[in-house]
């Protein structure tokens, strides 16, 4: 019989967690769904899914202060 660990280790190899594992390990979770595609949660019966799409880059800051501002009048950055 497999210990409870070895539980949630296999699940987690398997892109599945559980709630409680889900929040104790957070950074974990966020991780495994940029590195490894989508992540489920099981909760309460029900399996959830998380995932992430790639961050855009944020304009450098200098950049848009030189420029004299970070908007233009359409409220978009140029």
């Amino acid at each position: 019989m497999a210990s409870k660990q070895t539980e949630k280790d296999s699940l987690r190899v398997a892109g599945v967690w559980t709630t409680e594992d889900a929040r104790e390990n957070f950074d974990a979770l966020i991780k495994a769904a940029i590195n490894l595609g989508p992540q489920k949660i099981l909760h309460h019966g029900r399996e959830l899914s998380l995932s992430l799409r790639g961050a855009q880059k944020l304009p450098d800051v200098r950049e848009i202060l030189r420029r004299g501002g970070p908007l233009d009048n359409s409220g978009e950055l140029d």
